[in-house]
């Protein structure tokens, strides 16, 4: 997992804790074991967001993987859709 905390890019005196990536290994994704590292994972950025005064959580969702059950974990987590992803690939 990689996560930041910082001022909104339009203003200041707000602090937004980001989530850039959270990963759990394709051989633990569908296991019990690897939900139960995802979920801590999540429970880790959110406690450290709120105890480093954090206004504000996200987590950009832009792997493609799962979507469905990407959203019913982070609606369980209490976090709600806000935008959306958009990308164009290009080829090398």
């Amino acid at each position: 997992m990689g996560a930041e905390i910082g001022d909104y890019f339009l203003g200041t005196g707000c602090p937004i804790a980001t989530n850039y990536f959270i990963y759990v290994s394709g051989k633990l994704r569908r296991t019990v074991l690897g939900g139960r590292i995802a979920l801590k994972l999540m429970r880790l950025f959110i406690d450290w967001a709120k105890a480093n005064g954090a206004h504000e959580l996200n987590v950009h969702v832009t792997s493609g993987i799962h979507p469905a059950q990407t959203d019913k974990f982070m609606k369980r987590l209490g976090l709600q859709p806000y935008g959306g992803n958009y990308v164009i690939k290009f080829q090398s």
